[in-house]
């Protein structure tokens, strides 16, 4: 986890967030990286937009872009995040986190079968993983998009393991 997903991880506004973006704009000289962490700290949308559509954002890490999309879709910018993942997967094809974030995005959007695929690629890559707590997002977030306690897994045909897939 780097200084940008460490960003995340704390309070937005808090002093160890700014102390954290100071670290991470020093050690990286990479304007856009740069101005994607100053949208993300701002919640500012537009700018997330503008982040998104620059030639720069194909040339990202699986990563930056995964904050990209987390930070879209944080603000219901869902069409846009989906964009964004979708070409990040077909580069990055074997990234865990890009094919589970896809997947909430594609449930987000009410679109659980175009979800499956992403879904099923993210157990093929981690099928010992546990579903609640991969996405960062929480049994919360899961009920809201599963509709209950069922892990994505269950809804993909995997039957759960004993204290894989509560």
């Amino acid at each position: 986890m780097g200084p940008d997903e460490w960003c995340r991880v704390k309070h937005q506004r808090s002093e160890g967030a700014t102390r954290l973006r100071a670290i991470a704009d020093g050690a990286d000289d990479d304007g856009w990286r740069r101005w994607l962490r100053a949208a993300l700290a701002k919640k500012d949308v537009p700018e997330l937009k503008q982040l998104a559509n620059e030639e720069e954002a194909s040339r990202q890490s699986a990563a930056v872009i995964d904050l990209l999309g987390q930070g879209l879709e944080e603000h219901d910018a869902l069409e846009e995040a989906q964009r964004v993942l979708r070409q990040a997967v077909f580069r990055y094809p074997g990234d865990f986190w890009l094919q589970d974030h896809l997947g909430w995005v594609l449930i987000g959007r009410r679109k659980p079968g175009e979800a499956v695929p992403p879904f099923r690629v993210a157990l093929g890559l981690r099928p010992r993983q546990q579903w609640p707590g991969i996405t960062g997002h929480g049994p919360a977030r899961k009920r809201e998009h599963t509709g209950g306690g069922a892990s994505p897994a269950e809804g993909l045909g995997a039957p759960p393991r004993d204290g894989e897939c509560p």
